[in-house]
């Protein structure tokens, strides 16, 4: 299984869509192609071996697109149950905690939501890598949520 974080990537460079298309799972940004990001999204997902491709938006949740569905599903962001002081390390925390659902084989609904709340939880802490959620308060936060 490869992951590829491709997020600061406009849809332009060869060398990302080369990456692109061999990875199994693909996280990248919105913020550097919005107008565009369904299309780089359908573009992986069909010329490759992507089973998924997220992209994420920040406080505007994400876009998921997967060959079950060919139809990009867009997921909201789950609301930060702190103050938010710094949202670097958000989109690794996001991804981190996607995958972790995905290698489970858990559906994607509940790989984005864990997504999120991990995401939203990083933002409570400085920096990148600070204060990091742990399996079991990601569990209790998913459990307090409702789908």
């Amino acid at each position: 299984m490869q992951d590829l974080d491709v997020l600061s990537w406009d849809g332009e460079q060869p060398w990302a869509l080369h990456h692109a298309r061999q990875a199994d799972v693909v996280f990248l940004s919105a913020a550097a192609v919005p107008e565009r990001i369904d299309e780089l999204m359908r573009t992986i997902l069909g010329n490759g071996r992507a089973q998924v491709v997220v992209a994420t938006e920040g406080a505007a949740g994400c876009r998921v697109l997967t060959r079950e569905s060919l139809a990009v599903q867009r997921f909201p962001a789950a609301a930060p149950q702190r103050p938010v002081v710094d949202s670097n390390g958000a989109g690794d925390a996001f991804s981190t905690a996607f995958m972790s659902r995905w290698l489970r084989g858990r559906p994607i609904e509940e790989c984005v939501r864990a997504g999120a709340v991990s995401g939203a939880f990083a933002c409570g802490a400085p920096g990148t890598h600070e204060e990091l959620i742990t399996e079991a308060q990601l569990d209790a936060e998913l459990k307090g949520r409702s789908p």
